[in-house]
């Protein structure tokens, strides 16, 4: 998967599960993806708040920010999308 990100981000577990958040077409599914993005960018925010360094990852908090308003929107627009046949 992962069309969206560069190299090192792409086999992220937060990054897959917002890609499906944001490519899910079933408006049935769409609130429940949503909530497994956020709850992996959670995990990942908080294992990277245990690391004694943030360098080189400054990207990643860079990319987590940007999914994060992402899927603040789609969850916003989710009512207003119709469900794939």
């Amino acid at each position: 998967m992962s069309r969206f990100w560069p190299e090192p981000l792409k086999h992220e577990p937060w990054a897959d599960a917002y890609e499906l958040a944001v490519l899910e077409k079933d408006s049935s599914k769409l609130a429940s993806r949503i909530q497994t993005a956020k709850t992996e960018i959670a995990l990942r925010i908080s294992e990277l708040s245990e690391m004694p360094t943030l360098s080189g990852k400054r990207n990643e908090l860079d990319s987590i920010n940007r999914a994060i308003q992402v899927l603040r929107r789609l969850a916003e627009h989710a009512p207003l999308r119709k469900t794939a046949v």
